[in-house]
């Protein structure tokens, strides 16, 4: 069976429990392995996983606007993260990443 490969991919996460580069590369390389397609942005969502080891259960904490855009920036001033972070919070400004990211892939298409 053959499968079309995507030329890119936006991966929308959760806010990781720790802002480092390694979560994002990480998964960016599992991606690359698991789906032989490259990871170009990260969309954070304000939604966190709370995890109780004990009763092992994942629980969804949802963070203020505010606090969300706060990490976002955070994370993206104080880190080298190689892609796009777009902050999911901002619709005007993740529209704006996104339209940005078509564009790219429109004129990718054009020069074939």
């Amino acid at each position: 069976m053959h499968a079309v490969c995507a030329d890119a991919a936006i991966i929308n996460t959760f806010l990781p429990e720790w802002l480092e580069e390694k979560y994002f590369e990480r998964l960016s390389k599992y991606c690359s392995y698991k789906f032989n397609c490259p990871v170009n942005a990260f969309g954070i969502s304000r939604q966190k996983l709370d995890y109780n080891a004990e009763l092992e259960l994942h629980s969804p904490m949802f963070l203020d606007e505010d606090i969300a855009k706060a990490l976002c920036e955070h994370l993206v001033e104080n880190t080298n993260v190689k892609r796009s972070i777009i902050n999911l919070t901002d619709v005007e400004a993740a529209r704006k990443e996104i339209e940005y990211f078509l564009d790219a892939l429109e004129e990718n298409r054009n020069a074939l």
